[in-house]
């Protein structure tokens, strides 16, 4: 699970711990091997589905992330949008449970509401 060295993407499930569409800790984020991802939330109504590629200038791990987020109800409407940023995947060599997946997004310039995201994804075993 999780990116390797030559691999362009990060493969597997992860439970996210950090973002507010997830806040329930209902979230699974699921990574297909070709990048894209997948994740729905029941409490926030969010469905997410994007793509990840391997950063260009070939950092191990780092990823351009894009995503859709639509079907967000209530307090949670405003998140529906595209949004673009970076993902990193820091694998532990010496303990398990210290491997995640990070993703920082913002919808474009000039959305309105301007919204950013922080994610933290903790691989499933």
């Amino acid at each position: 699970m999780g990116a390797q060295p030559g691999t362009s993407v990060v493969s597997g499930q992860y439970k996210e711990m950090l973002a507010e569409f997830a806040s329930s800790g209902d979230v699974i984020v699921n990574f297909d091997s070709s990048g894209r991802f997948f994740f729905q939330s029941a409490a926030s109504g969010c469905v997410g589905n994007g793509t990840s590629v391997a950063r260009p200038d070939g950092t191990v791990g780092t990823f351009d992330v894009i995503l859709l987020m639509e079907s967000c109800t209530g307090p949670y409407a405003y998140l529906n949008g595209q949004y673009h940023g970076l993902a990193l995947y820091t694998a532990s060599s010496y303990w398990d449970y210290d491997s995640n997946l990070r993703m920082w997004l913002s919808k474009p310039t000039g959305e309105t509401p301007p919204v950013a995201l922080a994610t933290l994804g903790v691989p499933l075993f």
